[in-house]
C-alpha cells in the first residue's frame, strides 16, 4: 500500500515526510525476499519484494524537500538499472565492504570510475532528451501553424532548463535520508552512497544519516 501510494504522492507534492520505524517487521521481511532478485534487473518495485528506494528514485525527482527515515536504504535510491548496468559493464564492482556496509581491508569502492561513467552516462541522456525535446516543440508548433526554426526551439528548452536550475536554487530543494538499520544488500557501501549523492543536480542538497557511515560523504550531504 505504502508503494503504490508513492506513486501517486511524490510527484504532486512540495514536502514529503516519510518515518518507518528501523524495527518494522514488514521491511525486514522485504529486505530478505530482496537477495533473490537481480539488481541488474528491470523490476516493479511495487510488487513483493517491496523496495522504495528506486520508487523514491524515480517519483521523487521533482519533490523541492524530501525528509525519510527508513530502517535500509542502498544505491538503487540513486541509481537506475541502466547506470547500474553501465557500472557493471565496466567491471565497477558494489559489493565492496563489509556486510554492513563499512570498509574492509584492501577492498575499495572505485570512486573515481563511478563518477566518471555515471557522469558521462547522465551527460549523454541529457543531449538526447534536449534533441527529443526539440524535436517535440518543433512538431507542436507545426501542428499550430507556426514555422519555427530549430535554433528558436532549441532556445526554448535551453530556457526551460535554466528555469529548473533557478528553481532549484532558490527553493534550496533539500533530501534528508537517515537510516536505522543497514543498506538493503549486504555488502554494498556506504561510500558510494556519499559519492552518488553529489551527482545529483546542481544545488540539490543530500543529508545523508546512519551509524555505519564510515566517512563523511563530498559536498552537499552531511
Amino acid at each position: 500500500m505504502l508503494a503504490k501510494l508513492l506513486v501517486y504522492a511524490l510527484p504532486n507534492l512540495n514536502h514529503f515526510t516519510l518515518h518507518v520505524s528501523h524495527k518494522n517487521s514488514s521491511a525486514e521481511k522485504e529486505r530478505v525476499f530482496l537477495r533473490t532478485v537481480d539488481n541488474l534487473q528491470t523490476v516493479d518495485p511495487t510488487i513483493s519484494p517491496i523496495h522504495l528506494c528506486p520508487l523514491i528514485r524515480e517519483h521523487g525527482k521533482h519533490i523541492p524537500h524530501l525528509d525519510i527515515f527508513l530502517p535500509f536504504v542502498c544505491r538503487e535510491l540513486f541509481l537506475s538499472v541502466n547506470e547500474r548496468l553501465k557500472l557493471n559493464e565496466a567491471g565497477v564492482k558494489a559489493q565492496v565492504a563489509g556486510r554492513y556496509g563499512e570498509k574492509m581491508g584492501n577492498e575499495s569502492f572505485d570512486a573515481l570510475s563511478t563518477v566518471k561513467i555515471i557522469t558521462d552516462y547522465r551527460k549523454a541522456l541529457s543531449q538526447a532528451k534536449f534533441r527529443a525535446a526539440v524535436k517535440e516543440n518543433l512538431a507542436e508548433a507545426k501542428k499550430e501553424g507556426k514555422n519555427k526554426i530549430v535554433t528558436m526551439a532549441e532556445y526554448e528548452e535551453q530556457q526551460k532548463q535554466f528555469q529548473r536550475a533557478r528553481t532549484i536554487k532558490r527553493e534550496k530543494w533539500t533530501r534528508t535520508v537517515r537510516v536505522g538499520e543497514r543498506l538493503c544488500r549486504s555488502y554494498e557501501s556506504w561510500e558510494e552512497l556519499g559519492i552518488l549523492a553529489g551527482l545529483d543536480e546542481e544545488e540539490v542538497v543530500w543529508v545523508l544519516g546512519s551509524k555505519f557511515l564510515s566517512s563523511p560523504p563530498p559536498c552537499g550531504c552531511c
